[in-house]
């Protein structure tokens, strides 16, 4: 289903919206994944305290006191290192699991919890052996607050990556909103603009339909007596035409033919009727359109060999190959060539007219086939516009190239 002015703008203003929030989610998303993996950073830290209370308990209650200890603080160092690699809740904040870059440290600092672990375990509190025991526990229990320190440093350096990465991530996107910003601004832009000019265009077809219409009938009408009562007066002339007199009639039948061909230009344009679709030979028709054309002698017209038979309305498709010879025809000023050939293809039915005259003008391309468009001095600026619009109420398309100038229709078999 195509979609009018007003809802191609909405979906493009959906559009932006959907980036502005698409974007906006992606650094929450980012933002707090990295926010619970700073939370590591305050338990990695946490190691050290409960380290430390590890020794106080040491240095200040006796063995049955420490053993009585509903969780001693030698297990909640245990569980914190252990919650740093595998992840998990404490103190309602979740703790992202180590990432691996990272797990060199922690193996570090559990290989360090291990040797302290076995130290408090085998720790005599006796007095006797208590300075000797202490003094090894005091080596271990310096490792592992040295490797939790190491540990913290890592997270906070990981950490400061990310925002750096963050950043880098946000001023991306900001680069991206705004090209696609721009681009979808333009586009809307050129939305709007197409459609005012398709009103003015609208309004352009209104204006040549009615007065178009108003004149090629108030015209058709004398035309057709003029060139009848001439017709008549040159078959009774008596006595015949001399050469001065044969070329004066020749002018004048001319431009009747002139005059005759411009009306039926904008008649053309102007009425819009259904077609009346049948399927014939293509060879046939381009044969009949050779006969509405007068061809001056200078000018060798190559028809094709082949035929390709196909749906079309007779009279109007038959309107356009007559048009297309007429151009060429007016292009060539003189002597020259046209080569109209067939290509039967599975799907299509190629026609083109190719001459050897002036050229467009790569300028001009876009124009040719615009109502009211016409480089010539006499034209009328609707005979191409009309083709066009024959051809497409066929389903099928028209096109111009240069050099040479080549006209090529391209009609569906279906």
């Amino acid at each position: 289903m195509l979609l009018n002015s007003k809802e191609k703008v909405a979906s493009i203003v959906l559009i932006q919206i959907a980036l502005i929030v698409t974007s906006f989610l992606i650094l929450v998303y980012i933002e707090s994944e990295w926010l619970i993996l700073g939370n590591a950073i305050d338990n990695s830290g946490l190691n050290r305290f409960l380290a430390v209370n590890v020794m106080l308990e040491i240095h200040s209650i006796n063995i049955d006191h420490f053993g009585d200890n509903s969780k001693p603080s030698i297990e909640e160092l245990r569980e914190n290192i252990f919650l740093l690699k595998n992840g998990g809740a404490n103190n309602g904040e979740t703790i992202k699991p180590i990432p691996d870059e990272l797990l060199p440290y922690w193996n570090t600092l559990h290989a360090d919890y291990e040797n302290f672990e076995n130290g408090v375990s085998s720790h005599n509190f006796s007095d006797d052996d208590f300075s000797e025991h202490n003094y090894v526990l005091s080596s271990e229990y310096a490792s592992i607050l040295k490797s939790s320190d190491k540990l913290t440093s890592a997270y906070s350096s990981f950490l400061e990556k990310k925002d750096l990465l963050l950043i880098q991530l946000q001023l991306i996107l900001l680069f991206v909103n705004s090209i696609a910003h721009v681009f979808l601004i333009l586009v809307i832009f050129r939305i709007l603009n197409k459609e005012s000019e398709e009103k003015i265009k609208l309004e352009k077809f209104a204006t040549i339909g009615q007065l178009g219409a108003s004149i090629a009938h108030d015209l058709r009408n004398p035309l057709t007596v003029i060139k009848g009562s001439f017709d008549i007066f040159k078959l009774k002339k008596d006595p015949p035409l001399n050469e001065k007199e044969e070329k004066l009639f020749e002018k004048i039948s001319t431009s009747i033919d002139q005059i005759e061909y411009r009306t039926k230009d904008i008649l053309d344009f102007t009425k819009y009727s259904e077609l009346h679709l049948e399927e014939t030979g293509l060879l046939k028709i381009i044969t009949n359109s050779l006969d509405e054309v007068n061809v001056p002698d200078g000018i060798k017209i190559k028809i094709p060999i082949n035929d390709a038979k196909i749906k079309v309305d007779k009279v109007k498709f038959q309107s356009v190959i007559s048009n297309l010879i007429k151009n060429s025809i007016d292009a060539i000023e003189g002597n020259g060539n046209i080569s109209i050939e067939l290509k039967d293809e599975d799907r299509n039915v190629l026609l083109s007219v190719t001459d050897s005259g002036s050229g467009i003008h790569s300028k001009q391309m876009n124009d040719v086939f615009e109502p009211l468009y016409t480089t010539k001095t006499m034209g009328t600026g609707l005979g191409l516009s009309s083709c066009k619009k024959i051809i497409e109420q066929h389903g099928g398309n028209i096109s111009v190239s240069i050099n040479p100038t080549k006209f090529l229709i391209k009609l569906p078999k279906k």
